[in-house]
């Protein structure tokens, strides 16, 4: 924005004039990516042409050296990294101790098999959200203790992602747990767990968008061709007036 306004103060002739638009980046965007990749956010306003779409589309002159990398945000990391640790610390809750002998002798006391299987599900779920909420808490001190961020109510709204990922990850905990009471050993857990993680987590993130847009109508390119030529020529027709 600053060099945007730097350029415009520097101009001498009035068809150099060219204002540049800027969309501010959104605060909560280093939580979650959401469309700035792909919606574009600076927009030229030029006397010569007329600006059909925002830049950029295809490529970003804000971050080009970040599109040669893979950007991880919030989302990402819940869903692939968490939920993974969740299956680790899960698939082995109950087959590994039938396999020692020890949750025989556990049932040997009088405490019902629910409140067993309860205890390691709430143990497995704090020991996944807890240290989730200090790194949470952490990283919303370093936005805010940044004068140029301010969050408004509706952002602060948004931050229940962290409630719902909480949900998420004692769902996938909750299924890993369930897939060790019924498997007879720990090799059959793993296996059955990390299949799942890879066709529910890592394949529903990837199969899902691009399933997506067969849900929705898109116009096919040559109408954006058309709409293109008409504007040029309604822009022609106006100048040579």
């Amino acid at each position: 924005m600053r060099k945007a306004r730097e350029a415009l103060d520097e101009v001498a002739i009035y068809s150099a004039l060219e204002p540049e638009v800027v969309v501010p980046p959104q605060p909560l965007s280093i939580l979650c990516r959401g469309i700035l990749n792909t919606a574009g956010r600076t927009m030229r306003v030029e006397l010569d042409r007329i600006q059909i779409a925002s830049w950029p589309l295809q490529e970003s002159f804000e971050s080009a050296i970040m599109k040669s990398l893979a950007q991880i945000d919030f989302a990402s990391v819940v869903a692939l990294l968490l939920s993974f640790l969740a299956v680790v610390l899960g698939f082995d809750g109950i087959s590994a101790e039938r396999e020692r002998g020890t949750l025989r002798q556990i049932l040997t006391n009088p405490v019902p098999r629910a409140h067993i299987v309860l205890a390691k599900l709430a143990g497995g779920t704090l020991s996944l959200c807890f240290p989730f909420a200090i790194a949470f808490g952490v990283s919303l001190v370093i936005m805010q203790s940044n004068p140029d961020v301010n969050l408004s109510s509706d952002d602060w709204l948004r931050l229940l992602l962290f409630l719902l990922s909480c949900i998420f990850l004692a769902q996938a905990f909750s299924l890993s747990l369930m897939v060790s009471v019924l498997a007879r050993n720990s090799d059959t857990s793993l296996i059955i767990c990390l299949f799942g993680w890879l066709v529910f987590g890592v394949g529903y993130l990837n199969v899902v968008p691009s399933l997506s847009r067969y849900l929705v109508y898109e116009p096919p390119y040559q109408v954006f061709q058309d709409q293109d030529a008409r504007l040029y020529a309604d822009y022609d027709r106006d100048m040579a007036d």
